[in-house]
Parts: C-alpha cells; structure tokens; sequence
C-alpha cells in the first residue's frame, strides 16, 4: 500500500495497467482480484467495522472489482448485497467471471432501480471508473445520488463515480466518498478541484506490481514537499547584512486597498527578505508605516517616480490591490520592461495578459478569473480543466506560475506540475493571495529560482494557514499567517546559536 507523492493522468495509468499485463504476463483477471482484495482488507481493517455492505456495481471493469470484494464479504460472514445496473451477461470478460463466482459463492445480487434503498452500514462504490467519458446520465446518475444519500458510510473503488480523474471535475453528479482506494496510481485529478471533496480519505495501492514498471512511464504531476527547502536556501553566515538577502519592492494599493501592499510587504520579510520597499498611493503611507514601520514606504502618483524604486530593488512584485484603473495601466507600463524578476498579482495580471509574449523573467500568480484574462478563455473553462491551463500559460509566457485554488498548481517551463495539497477551506478570505505574492517575492530576492520560490511559497502558505487554525473551516485572517510563518520555514534548519558568543578572551 502506498502513499504517495507521485501523480499520473488516465493514459499513464492505463499504459502502466497494459505493460503489466503485456510485459510482465499479470493477467487482467489477476489485477481484478488484487483489486479486490486490496478493497476488502480496508474494509475488513476499518475501525468502525460495518455488520451490512451494499455494493452497487455498474457495467465496466469497476463493477468486477466490486464483485471481488462482494464474494470476500460474503465469504467471511458479512451481510452483503450486490445492487447492479446490468445483468451480469452483459458484463464483459474478466468482470463478468468475477460476478458469475461470486453469483455462485451464493452472494446475494439485485437488480437497482430508482425503488432501491441503500441502508446498510458501508456502501461501496463501484459504479463508474476512470474511463468516464462525458456527463453521466440515466441509471448510473440515479445510482450515485442514491449513494449520496445513503445514511451509512460511502467507500468508492478506484474512483468516486462521475468524477473525472484527469481533471477532478464533477461530470454531471458524482459519488461523495468518505473513503476512496485507488489502483496502481494516485490520479492527478484528485488533488484539485472537486477532488478533495469526492474522494474523502485516500489510499492508494500498487497491485503489487513490479517496482521496476513504474520506471517506463512518467508521472505527469507530483505533491509540492516542504522538507527540502534548506537545500535551497542554506544556511545564513554569522558575519552577515540585510543587502545580502534581497530587496523586494512592491508595487500597488489602489484607493481602498492599501492593506493589500502592506500584508504583501510583510509577507516579503517574513521569508527572509532583507529589505522591502512600498510604492502606493500617497494617501496611503501613513496607515502602511503606522502598522508595520520597518516598511519604507513611498507615495507614487506619477509613474516616472518608480524609476529610482525599480533601480534599487532586485525583484518587484507588482498587482496586490490594483484594480483596472489609468494609474495602474500607468504603473504596469513603467515596470514591464524591467529584465529583474518581476511577480505578477491580482490586477496586475489584466495588463500583464495584453503582452501575450514570452516573458522567462515573470512569476504569475492567477486566481481562475486572473488566469482566464492570460488565456482569453472563461474561469469556467480553466476550472473545467486546470492542468490544461497552467501548461497553456507557462507555454505562451514561458513564466512560473502558481494558478491558485483548491490543489493550487505550480509549474515553470521544463518542470513539472507540482501540486499543493496543504491548506482547506479556511484560506477563502480576502488577502491570501496578497500575502502568497509577497512570500514569493520574498523567496525571489534571496536569489531562489522563480519556480522554487513559486512552489515553497504556495507550500508554506497553506501550511501556516492550517498551522494557525487547526480544524477549523472559518475565522482566520490573512495575517494570522505571520505568527507562525517564520517558525514553519526555519524547522527544516538544524540552527544552535548561543546567546553569547563563546571567545576566548584574556584580558591584559
């Protein structure tokens, strides 16, 4: 049983299922009832054991995988029903002789209808699987929303029902599971999106199959993993100043908005950044100092004043509280040609999607609205699929990008996809992306490549979030994360500073 980091997308888990059976002579039957048992022994290892199991099985080989573990149920005393949507003629080759001995192991099977009831302790899932192909309709979306709907616990094989693998979109309706195992491979899709809400907890088995397999074919996304960032950053030497660890300048705060430079600023020295500079609106320099005086603070009203800032600093990051107004088109136009690095936020990115040019020099941080504008599409349709859309940005822009959301993804040209599967619901609140982008920046500065700096930022972020509210949906704010945000990135480090330098001095 596996737990892990690595992510594939349907093709790569069907090439692995093909060389398995192709090159190492593992019969399609045999992978059906490794499957099986693999769902029986969760069930069997649950903490709550169930006395009564449903099994609603569909037409396709995820029916079969039901089927084994209905015979295994039976065949230990459990009280166990088969509820199935076709005969089991219709099914076809190796699931149809895993139903046909489970049929003869005298498992109880019933045809389901919209009359069904599914009342016992644990239902099980084996509806649809990965091979989804559009929404899903008739009997198998009457079956799922009565799986929705049952009181008992619900376990989906391999994949809740109606949710798309790939991309971890509902595809019509789709099976809310408290438990998922999945085969083979952990699939991309359950990561992001509508993922995480479908597939309840998750386990993830190999079959067993030969280690070596996994070698001849790619993964397409892996998890974003905190524990190596003192590789990337090191150590800091005793004999140190500010101007070794970068200056940040950040660029924006538009009437009303000036606490979104001031979180992106603080977000900036939290990281590490060894000095930060504010350009806003004048109007908003006093509430920026008067919070957080170790800011320098700079009123912009004409954009030509951002040319001293821009020579200074060695990486901006503009956009947090701009909005499409002249003096923002203003501002974007005096620092797009910048060759230092440049971080892109909120109303930023608007202007930022007018170049529609390879920028290898930018690190964009879209929300689905924001990443929409950089693909002329809808944020329906980078939702609809948000693997697709990050890969359509970083090869139109040649930048890093994180595009934000539930299973936040980040990736820069010749990487691939990393996922962010920390932080939940209590992140929806105005100004995390404001202090994302400045954490970002921050990292930058400290002459880390965009792509880490986007990756280890998007990791933190969401670890503080939940570090600061542990199991809780609610009631956090965007600068509860400073508390904890220094804590979080100096663990990895091994650091014993005493509190007096021990010399060895004689005194004469």
């Amino acid at each position: 049983m596996l737990d892990t980091d690595e992510f594939y997308n349907i093709e790569q888990i069907r090439a692995l299922e093909q060389l398995a059976i192709e090159k190492y002579n593992i019969a399609e039957t045999d992978l059906m009832q490794r499957a099986g048992h693999a769902a029986f022994e969760l069930v069997n290892g649950l903490e709550d054991r169930p006395e009564s199991i449903g099994i609603v099985c569909g037409k396709g080989n995820n029916a079969g995988d039901g089927f084994v573990v209905a015979r295994l149920a039976h065949q230990s005393d459990y009280d166990v029903v088969v509820y199935t949507l076709c005969d089991i003629d219709e099914l076809g080759g190796p699931a149809k002789q895993v139903a046909l001995a489970a049929e003869k192991a005298g498992v109880p099977i019933e045809a389901f209808s919209v009359e069904t009831e599914l009342l016992e302790d644990l239902i099980i899932d084996a509806v649809l699987g990965i091979g989804i192909k559009g929404d899903v309709h008739g009997l198998a979306s009457n079956a799922i929303e009565m799986i929705n709907d049952t009181p008992g616990q619900i376990m989906a094989i391999d994949v809740p029902s109606g949710l798309d693998a790939d991309t971890g979109c509902v595809r019509g309706v789709a099976v809310r599971a408290d438990l998922t195992i999945t085969y083979i491979g952990s699939k991309q899709g359950f990561y992001t999106a509508d993922g995480p809400d479908h597939c309840g907890f998750l386990v993830t088995q190999d079959l067993a199959l030969p280690t070596e397999l996994f070698a001849l074919v790619p993964i397409t996304a892996c998890r974003v993993e905190g524990e190596d960032f003192s590789a990337y950053m090191g150590h800091r030497k005793l004999n140190t100043h500010k101007g070794l660890y970068g200056h940040v300048l950040v660029i924006g705060g538009d009437y009303g908005m000036a606490g979104a430079v001031r979180m992106a600023g603080e977000a900036a020295l939290r990281v590490g950044a060894g000095l930060v500079t504010v350009a806003t609106r004048p109007e908003h320099i006093t509430a920026v100092i008067a919070t957080r005086p170790e800011l320098m603070c700079y009123g912009v009203s004409d954009p030509k004043q951002l040319e001293p800032l821009i020579e200074q600093a060695s990486v901006i990051l503009i956009g947090p509280g701009l909005t499409a107004s002249e003096w923002t088109e203003a501002l974007w136009n005096q620092v797009k040609l910048t060759d230092k690095t440049l971080v892109i936020d909120g109303g930023a990115v608007h202007f930022a999607a007018k170049e529609k040019s390879a920028q290898p020099n930018w690190i964009l941080t879209p929300h689905p609205g924001e990443a929409a504008s950089l693909l002329d599409r809808t944020a329906e349709d980078i939702q609809a699929n948000r693997f697709a859309a990050i890969n359509d940005i970083v090869t139109r822009y040649q930048a890093a990008t994180i595009l934000k959301g539930l299973g936040t993804l980040i990736q820069a040209p010749g990487n691939l996809v990393e996922i962010a599967t920390v932080g939940g619901p209590i992140m929806s609140i105005a100004g995390m992306g404001d202090v994302l982008a400045g954490m970002v920046a921050g990292l930058s500065a400290q002459h880390m490549q965009g792509f880490d700096a986007a990756r280890f930022a998007a990791y933190f972020h969401g670890r503080a979030a939940v570090k600061v509210q542990e199991n809780a949906e609610r009631g956090i704010l965007a600068t509860d994360l400073f508390a904890v945000l220094p804590e979080l990135l100096n663990q990895t480090f091994d650091i014993h500073y005493e509190s007096d330098m021990d010399l060895d001095i004689e005194v004469l």
